[in-house]
């Protein structure tokens, strides 16, 4: 079935899942849609609910037509590493 998904960088798109594929297995014909986008990078959202890796489409009964929005959480430094660099630096 074909659903949309929305991002703030590229506008919408449509791609094929299926009620048993996993979110992580949706995050990969994301990025394979577009050829950016890491999957581990990728958020995505239905129903103004977060969207967990492991669960199937199914589990959050999404149907043909319906719209996924994704956004990005890129990997953010430890509160460690910052103290570390401002100690050595000093």
């Amino acid at each position: 079935m074909l659903i949309t998904v929305h991002t703030l960088s590229i506008g919408s798109f449509e791609i094929d899942v299926e009620l048993t594929d996993t979110v992580r297995q949706v995050k990969g014909k994301i990025q394979a849609a577009c050829h950016r986008f890491p999957i581990e990078e990728q958020f995505l959202i239905f129903r103004r609910r977060g969207m967990a890796d492991m669960q199937m489409v199914s589990d959050y009964g999404i149907t043909e037509g319906d719209a996924v929005h994704m956004r990005l959480e890129f990997a953010r430094r430890s509160n460690a590493n910052r103290v570390l660099r401002y100690a050595s630096a000093a």
